[in-house]
C-alpha cells in the first residue's frame, strides 16, 4: 500500500471514529461490586477495545518469546552439531591422511630398496664382465 492510500485509509478511520463516538454519546450506567460509573457508551466501547488488546498483545509476546527461545536452543543445537560434524570430518580426514602417509613411506622404502637392488644388480653384473674379460 502506498504512503497516501495509508494516509487515506487513517483519516477515513478517525472520521467514522468520531462519527461513532457522535452517534454513542448517551451515557450508560456500569454496576462495579460496590459503587457506580456513568460514562459515555464510546469510553465503555473504546475502554473494552483497548482491554482486549492489551490483553491480546500479551498472549502474543508470550507466545513470541517462547518462539524466540525455542528458536535460539536450535539455532545453538544447530551451531553444535555442526561443529562436531566438522570435529568428526576433521579425525576421519586425518586418519585417512595418517593411513596414506604410512602406505607413503612403505612405499618410499621399497623403491629405495629396489634401487640398491638394481644398483647391487648392476655393479655384479660389471663386475662379472669385468672378471670374463
Amino acid at each position: 500500500m502506498s504512503r497516501k492510500t495509508k494516509v487515506v485509509v487513517f483519516v477515513l478511520f478517525i472520521f467514522l471514529l468520531i462519527l461513532f463516538s457522535i452517534v454513542n454519546a448517551q451515557e450508560v450506567s456500569i454496576n462495579l461490586f460496590f459503587t457506580t460509573i456513568r460514562l459515555p457508551i464510546i469510553v465503555l466501547i473504546l475502554g473494552c477495545f483497548i482491554v482486549s488488546f492489551l490483553i491480546s498483545m500479551l498472549l502474543l509476546f508470550s507466545t513470541v518469546m517462547k518462539r524466540n527461545r525455542q528458536i535460539k536452543r536450535q539455532n545453538k543445537m544447530i551451531s553444535q552439531l555442526e561443529f562436531q560434524s566438522k570435529l568428526d570430518y576433521s579425525d576421519e580426514a586425518q586418519t585417512k591422511i595418517n593411513h596414506l602417509e604410512q602406505v607413503t613411506q612403505a612405499q618410499t622404502r621399497e623403491i629405495s630398496d629396489l634401487r640398491h637392488k638394481l644398483a647391487s644388480y648392476i655393479l655384479d653384473e660389471a663386475d662379472e664382465e669385468n672378471n670374463n674379460d
